[in-house]
């Protein structure tokens, strides 16, 4: 704005006038009147929708550690080019999703997608006797179970080693050797690291290995 020659405040040429003004920057105003008040969450909630979040992320990891003058400017616009690919990739996304629920309004509703499947129960619920039915109820599941007492006085409830928690297929007389499919009979060493012997032809050279 020139003001006149009278009114110049430089000796020199023209200058502008100092603006005094007491206006606070307000991002989110409240939307009631001055009879009602707004929840502050509300106003905070509209600010946040109203900011330029990626634009304040951005300034904040800048600002994180020190760089060099001619580094931030690549910096910046590695950032910009990583914020436009996720842009990009919420765009295809959006976009996919809404075509998804255009198809299943139209053509899904046609054939019947959208029709609610009844629940008549389990398929198997027949097999379910009164019995097993009273044997799964927690109420009877934890009397079923000692009580501390019972675990503390009785010494079967109290066994130390690794022995209890072995299962019962390593123990003497679980494998079934007569039969002819048995593992002692289809391997040489069932149990060793290397159960095949791998021989190189017109060698006596005999590599170990296991064969996947």
């Amino acid at each position: 704005m020139r003001v006149k020659q009278e009114k110049r405040t430089r000796p020199h040429g023209g200058g502008r006038l100092s603006f005094s003004m007491n206006r606070k920057p307000v991002l989110a105003y409240s939307m009631t009147d001055e009879k009602e008040t707004e929840l502050a969450g509300s106003v905070l909630r509209r600010l946040r929708v109203m900011m330029d979040e990626d634009h304040v992320n951005m300034v904040t990891l800048r600002q994180k550690y020190f760089r060099p003058k001619y580094r931030v400017g690549k910096w910046q616009a590695d950032y910009n080019m990583r914020l436009c690919r996720r842009r990009k990739l919420r765009k295809q996304k959006e976009r996919f999703e809404e075509a998804w629920s255009q198809w299943l309004r139209t053509t899904g509703r046609s054939i019947g997608l959208l029709e609610p499947i009844p629940f008549n129960g389990p398929k198997l619920g027949s097999y379910m006797t009164e019995e097993l039915d009273k044997a799964t109820e927690v109420e009877e599941t934890m009397k079923a179970l000692p009580t501390q007492q019972e675990m503390r006085m009785n010494k079967k409830y109290r066994m130390r080693g690794w022995k209890q928690y072995l299962p019962e297929d390593i123990f003497p007389g679980q494998w079934k050797d007569d039969e002819e499919d048995a593992v002692h009979k289809l391997f040489r060493r069932p149990l060793h690291k290397y159960p095949y012997d791998i021989s190189k032809r017109g060698t006596n050279h005999v590599v170990r290995g296991i064969v996947f």
